[in-house]
């Protein structure tokens, strides 16, 4: 029954953790512009805070979804990474569909969402070279 519930809770959890990610790491990234730590002026700068943000969120719901199942973990990876890749990917459709209202850029958005993708398949592959020794 414990184990029914948490195969339950993978997609529900990966969810609530790469959106508390994104959300988490904007407001960091905002305080940072905001008080002006770091520079963020240039091109470079905006596309590795991009970069960080999307891929360390998509990272955090590969492990929250990944540490949520109770077993088969390196196939609970993959999945996740799976789920995570189509929501980038939906994104994507849903970004350019909506392009105008967006106020973002489709060369921006594509990147965001290939920096997403990259970022869960960086987590499923750590995770599951990692569930491969145990």
């Amino acid at each position: 029954m414990f184990n029914t519930l948490r195969w339950i809770l993978v997609v529900p959890a990966t969810l609530a953790a790469t959106a508390g990610a994104y959300f988490g790491l904007v407001l960091v990234w905002n305080l940072v512009r905001v008080i002006n730590i770091v520079p963020q002026d240039g091109l470079v700068d905006l596309a590795l805070a991009n970069l960080g943000v999307n891929g360390a969120s998509s990272a955090a719901g590969v492990l929250a979804g990944t540490k949520t199942a109770p077993r088969h973990r390196r196939a609970a990876a993959i999945m996740v990474a799976i789920l995570l890749g189509a929501v980038g990917l939906a994104s994507l459709l849903v970004g350019a569909a909506f392009r105008d209202s967006l106020r973002m850029s489709l060369g921006w958005h594509v990147f965001s969402s290939i920096a997403w993708v990259v970022g869960a398949i960086a987590a499923a592959l750590a995770l599951s070279k990692q569930y491969e020794r145990d």
